[in-house]
This record gives C-alpha cells, sequence and structure tokens, in this order.
C-alpha cells in the first residue's frame, strides 16, 4: 500500500493558507477559489488551526454569525492533526476515524510537505483494491 509522501506527491501543490486575522468569508471564497473544502490556518510561520465546511454550517449558519464580520481564528479549528509522510493509508485512515476529523497536515521531518484528505486516502485505497487508475 502507498505511503502518504506518495499521495501527496501525485497531489497538485495548492496554497490554501489563511491569516488567523482574515475574516471568514476570505477562508471561504479561497476554499472555492482552490476547489478544496478546508483551509489551513497560520500565524505568521505557525500553523495554528483548520477551517473547514462544516465549521461554516456549524459555527455561522447555526450560530447566526457574520461571516464578512467573524475572524477566522474565531471558528476555526485548534487541534491540529498531523502525520508524518512515512504513515500508511490505514493509519491515517484510524487517526481520521478516532479523531472524527477529514484533514491531516503532513510533514516530513519538521518540513510541512502538504495536507492529506479523507477522499485522497479513500481514492487511494479504491485504485490499490481494484487496480482502477481511472479514478481521479
Amino acid at each position: 500500500m502507498k505511503t502518504i509522501k506518495e499521495i501527496v506527491k501525485e497531489k497538485p501543490i495548492t496554497t490554501n493558507t489563511i491569516n488567523g486575522e482574515a475574516m471568514v468569508v476570505d477562508a471561504f471564497q479561497l476554499m472555492e477559489e482552490k476547489n478544496e473544502d478546508y483551509v489551513v490556518v497560520k500565524d505568521n510561520d505557525h500553523f495554528i488551526g483548520v477551517i473547514s465546511g462544516p465549521d461554516f454550517m456549524n459555527k455561522i449558519i447555526i450560530c447566526g454569525l457574520n461571516a464578512s464580520k467573524t475572524k477566522v481564528k474565531d471558528i476555526m479549528k485548534r487541534c491540529i492533526h498531523t502525520v508524518d509522510n512515512s504513515e500508511s493509508v490505514l493509519h491515517c485512515l484510524g487517526l481520521m476515524d478516532a479523531f472524527k476529523i477529514r484533514h491531516l497536515l503532513v510533514f516530513e521531518g519538521f518540513n510541512f510537505t502538504g495536507v492529506i484528505t479523507m477522499h485522497d486516502l479513500m481514492l487511494a485505497t479504491v485504485k490499490e483494491n481494484t487496480g482502477m487508475s481511472q479514478f481521479q
């Protein structure tokens, strides 16, 4: 089975990070622009959180907050889950299931190499188990 390093390498390089002081509406515009369902939140060069579609639903719409006036840092998930790029797909799926998350930040040592999503892992599993490479 592939390692996370191999899967991250196959993904297009995207830079979907935002400063925690930015407004939520800007984060969701970035998600739309990058065609991703998450944005990594940084403060200078430090990773401080992740914001995703469910955060918008749960914390903006349901709570009645204004996305144009609410800062990303006020609704982001502060607990960042990370993995080393040598980990297996099954290990990462287990972490996602245990923590009920859909995104893991991937590092090689202390160097950030990308984000792996539940979709990425499921796709890699389907490709490996069926031998079908047409799944994109």
